[in-house]
Order: C-alpha cells, then structure tokens, then sequence
C-alpha cells in the first residue's frame, strides 16, 4: 500500500479527495516520498499531558503514551492500545520534562536504528517492524515542554514561530496577541504598531525552519542568565526542542 501511494503522490495530477485520518498530510506523504516510510514502517505518536486524578484538584501528575497509528481511527485511540511511555508524579509540574521522556525516546531511537521484532499471528512469523516517531502531541501549556518556546503567555508565543508580538498585560507578567495598539498604553516592547490580519504578513526570505534554527543558535550562545533571558524574550525560546 506504502509503495502504491507513493507512485500516486508522484502523479502530478493526483488529488485526495477526501482529508479524514493523518495519512492525507503533507508531512506523512512527504516522508513516504523520502523513504523514511516504508512497507514495515510502525507510525508513531507521542502524547503527554498532566492529569488530575482527584475532583476539584489541580493536575498532580503527568503521563506520556505512544499511541499506534498503524491501526484503523476506530481503535488506534482505545485503552487497550495505547502504551503507556510514563508517569511523572507530582504534585508539582515537572521542571524538565525531557529528563523523564528521555528514557522512552532514547529507546525508541535505538529500534528505529534496528528494527523491532515483532511476532505475526496470521503468518506465524516474526518480521521486523521500523517504527516511525511522526508526530508529539500535548495541549497549549504542555506542547511548550516538548519544543521548548514560552508558551502562548509569552512575548513571542505563536507556537508557529510566526513573527507578531504579544502585547503585555500592564502590571503582569502575561503577554496577549492583542492586534490593536490600546489608548494611553506605553509599555517597552509592546508599542508595536496595529496588526491588519486582512493585509499580507510582512516576514523575511527565511522560513520558519531557518528563523528558529538562527534563534536557537543565539539562545546557545548566551553568556549569562541576563543575556539569556533577553534573548529568550526576543525570541520567545525556553530550550532547544
């Protein structure tokens, strides 16, 4: 199926008619294109999210699972098939996340590396399987833990590293995607003029690949906390992701 696709995403004139399940996205057709997906790929999804165990409570722990994409939308999501990756106990949000997912990613890169031997039932068999990491998943507040930007609070929180600023809420530390310059309103770093979402964004040649790889660079480069955090600013990046 994996090689019928793919001639038919070579085929200029070609067209989904439908977009219903992850297999029409521009990203799993591209990576068919590209050969990191195969016959015996096994696609995978990372999720993670806290979770509040007690009513009335706030989330006193975390769990990230790995669901299995190669099975049909009606069951992928069913207790039964998600694997649990771990649980980071609480009561407190961890500080750094990738220090208990690491453990789950680093294995999982090995068996990208290897191959996972997996038993056939229906040929009675073992074939190797190639698992595939195709997508981390998490809500607004628990996507900034795996790719490491300030969050949609931040002065620079658009999650796709598009170039309006936020504009700070006076006397907190919040910044809002506010389009409109307020009356009376003379905050460092939040005068920016009026954005017009009708007119066509102003951005550089750079893509946002490109722009985040430069701004990573420069939060590496850091040489204190102050420039650290002025960059951070600046850019709207925690961490590398």
């Amino acid at each position: 199926e994996t090689e019928e696709l793919k001639k038919k995403i070579q085929n200029p004139g070609w067209v989904i008619s439908e977009l219903n399940d992850y297999v029409h996205g521009t990203e799993y057709l591209e990576a068919i294109q590209r050969g990191d997906i195969n016959e015996n790929s096994l696609v995978l999804l990372l999720s993670i999210d806290g979770a509040q165990l007690y009513a009335h409570k706030e989330s006193d722990c975390w769990i990230y699972i790995w669901v299995i994409l190669e099975f049909a939308p009606e069951c992928r999501y069913k207790k039964k098939h998600i694997l649990i990756g771990g649980v980071i106990p609480g009561p407190k949000k961890p500080k750094n996340v990738d220090s208990f997912v690491y453990p789950g990613v680093h294995h999982l890169s090995g068996i990208m590396r290897e191959g996972l031997p997996v038993w056939d039932a229906e040929e009675d068999t073992i074939t190797t399987k190639d698992p595939f990491l195709a997508f981390a998943a998490a809500d607004g507040p628990g996507m900034t833990c795996l790719n490491g930007t300030v969050g949609h609070k931040g002065a620079q929180g658009c999650r796709l590293s598009c170039e309006q600023k936020g504009r700070l809420k006076p006397e907190s530390s919040t910044y809002y995607p506010a389009c409109k310059l307020p009356d009376d309103y003379h905050i460092p770093n939040s005068t920016h003029p009026d954005v017009d979402l009708r007119a066509e964004p102003v951005t550089d040649a750079r893509t946002s690949s490109e722009r985040y790889e430069e701004n990573v660079r420069k939060l590496l480069s850091a040489r204190n906390e102050t420039e650290y955090s002025k960059i951070r600013l600046q850019t709207g990046i925690v961490k590398p992701s």
